[in-house]
């Protein structure tokens, strides 16, 4: 089974991800009860001729948030100034819980800001 998702310019607002229309970018895939690898994901996509999420690099949680918190840009985008969406963590070779299910955490960019935001009107009531 492949995982992924549609992006561009008619899904959620994405008009600056693609210059016109739409894509499908994958960022898993499952076969029976095994998740496969990076590189075999990568060898699926190559020969399915679509796009798979960039790995960004390999870090610890700490280095994870702060990296998302910094802000960067997204790698798949058509518009390079695009701010990405966040990192979605993963062992290289998977990690499962107690009862058999993957362990994956996402950093969103947006909780980031919002968190900003929320300090700043903190502080601008506590000067008024």
């Amino acid at each position: 089974m492949l995982y992924g998702e549609g992006y561009g310019e008619k899904i959620q607002s994405g008009g600056r991800y693609t210059k016109g229309g739409a894509d499908f970018i994958l960022f898993d895939v499952r076969v029976g009860d095994w998740w496969l690898l990076r590189d075999k994901v990568e060898g699926i996509a190559a020969a399915l001729g679509i796009k798979v999420v960039p790995v960004m690099g390999y870090m610890t949680i700490p280095e994870a948030i702060e990296y998302v918190r910094r802000g960067f840009t997204s790698q798949v985008a058509a518009d390079p100034t695009l701010p990405a969406e966040g990192l979605v963590l993963k062992t290289p070779m998977g990690l499962l819980d107690r009862t058999g299910h993957r362990i994956v955490a996402k950093v969103k960019t947006v909780d980031f800001r919002k968190l900003e935001a929320k300090q700043a009107r903190m502080n601008k009531e506590r000067k008024a």
